[in-house]
């Protein structure tokens, strides 16, 4: 039975968890809009880094939006895999070689998308701070 609080303000965000309970589709649309706010907010986070991160040049939007896209891949496909066979090293050294494998997923981004440079080690351990804190925070949101 669906029972809804209709006297309260609530109504929208009772029907909205309705809908995205009960029906597949729409269940799959909130997902991809969800994903597609955090790659957006990704992205501007990568386009706004080199103001204040010197050895790390972006060349446009575009190339910021692929950024985003292509780390959000690497994050999720490749990462889990490089923890799995570093895990031996990252126990040897208490964990900071998670620390080398986050710069090496940014690399690897630059490496795989044209006009997004990488220099040093540093400032790019410190982009992938960035925009981990940037996903945590638009996922709280989107929660």
């Amino acid at each position: 039975m669906i029972e809804f609080r209709s006297n309260s303000l609530n109504f929208l965000n009772d029907f909205i968890t309705f809908i995205r309970n009960h029906s597949p589709i729409f269940s799959f649309i909130f997902i991809m809009i969800n994903y597609l706010i955090r790659l957006a907010c990704c992205a501007a986070a990568v386009y706004f880094m080199p103001q204040f991160l010197s050895e790390i040049k972006v060349d446009s939007i575009t190339t910021s939006l692929m950024v985003a896209f292509v780390m959000s891949f690497l994050n999720t496909f490749i990462k889990p895999i490089l923890k799995l066979l570093s895990l031996p090293i990252t126990l040897l050294t208490l964990g900071l070689f998670s620390l080398v494998i986050n710069v090496g997923i940014v690399y690897l981004a630059a490496y795989l998308v044209e006009g997004f440079r990488v220099g040093g080690f540093l400032q790019p351990l410190i982009f992938g701070f960035v925009l981990s804190i940037v996903n945590s925070l638009v996922g709280a949101f989107q929660d």
